[in-house]
């Protein structure tokens, strides 16, 4: 089981929980920060630390990870959804192509 980070969600990267552990300091050692995050999963769990600095907005809160699960996901966000069309939708596809011709047709 997963120890709970300051966020323990039910969200998956890469067939993992994420943990997520935030930071709102001014001055942060993040060697240290990043070794409670990655302790806090137990190796059963994808580490998020989440970095905000004091008087910063939210927004410009920066994100560590690990490299190997960041490569994958810029790797999976790369990927066709759709590798192949399976029959039915290819089926679909070509009737679509078919009514379209027809509609160009129509109104020439």
């Amino acid at each position: 089981m997963v120890r709970e980070g300051d966020i323990n969600t039910k969200m998956k990267a890469l067939n993992w929980q994420v943990v997520i552990e935030c930071k709102n300091q001014q001055r942060l050692n993040l060697w240290d920060a990043w070794i409670q995050t990655d302790k806090q999963t137990l190796v059963y769990g994808e580490p998020v630390l989440v970095i905000k600095l004091h008087n910063e907005p939210l927004e410009a809160s920066k994100v560590v990870i690990d490299l190997d699960t960041f490569l994958e996901l810029v790797k999976r966000a790369s990927e066709p959804k759709i590798k192949e069309p399976d029959n039915e939708l290819k089926w679909k596809l070509n009737n679509l192509e078919r009514q379209l011709k027809d509609v160009q047709k129509a109104l020439k």
